[in-house]
């Protein structure tokens, strides 16, 4: 009962279920098939002028976001007009209302209303045992990734230490990929949520319940 509603809220219940999925396989490798080139773009630019990356880098990832707003837009204006408003944006209530009908729908149909406590006690204990590997996935990318990072910036920085102006210009690109890298966390979270750990998805599960429960009172 309780995995069985877990695959329905993932299929079914989650906003790429409801649209990127529709999007299909192509639309939706479009973005990361841009982000590639543009890392080439970056990684050459770098080497051969710094200072043209402080131009190139910001607009590149406005882009890399505009293109996937535009096809979830796209794909909610056909399947779901009433919650489309224009070429990149949507109604996130409208399409919060289309959840929780489904979800009532298959508490319903399952004879589940009386067992939603219950259900989501479980759900939160299944949250809670799959939250070490979440912080060991979680670690293990720190620990590979920071000392690399941190001796890829000193090198840089060793490079063009008598360059102040060079060294400003690195330390506004540093901003610039913290920054893109906050926006670009939802394909992060659901690649890591479908092939490493659910503990967030459980976690979204048993929060759509509370909501549900207070929609109901």
């Amino acid at each position: 009962m309780i995995e069985k509603m877990i695959k329905f809220y993932i299929g079914n219940l989650t906003f790429y279920a409801i649209v990127e999925k529709k999007n299909g396989c192509f639309k939706n490798s479009i973005p990361y098939i841009f982000l590639l080139c543009s890392i080439g773009l970056v990684t050459y630019f770098f080497i051969i002028q710094l200072y043209f990356l402080i131009f190139l880098f910001p607009p590149l990832v406005v882009i890399y976001v505009l293109i996937g707003r535009y096809f979830n837009a796209m794909t909610i204006k056909r399947y779901y007009p009433k919650s489309y408003i224009s070429g990149i944006t949507w109604s996130n209530d409208k399409i919060k209302e289309r959840i929780f009908s489904r979800l009532k729908k298959y508490i319903n149909d399952n004879k589940l209303e009386g067992k939603v406590d219950d259900i989501q006690l479980i759900i939160k204990e299944k949250a809670k045992n799959e939250r070490l590997p979440f912080i060991l996935y979680a670690s293990i990318f720190m620990v590979l990734f920071l000392p690399l990072w941190k001796s890829y910036i000193d090198k840089l920085l060793d490079y063009y230490k008598m360059d102040i102006r060079a060294i400003s210009s690195i330390a506004f690109l540093i901003v610039i990929i913290i920054s893109s890298i906050a926006i670009m966390v939802p394909p992060i979270h659901t690649f890591r949520d479908n092939f490493l750990t659910r503990y967030k998805t459980l976690n979204n599960l048993s929060e759509l319940l509370d909501e549900y429960k207070i929609s109901k009172k």
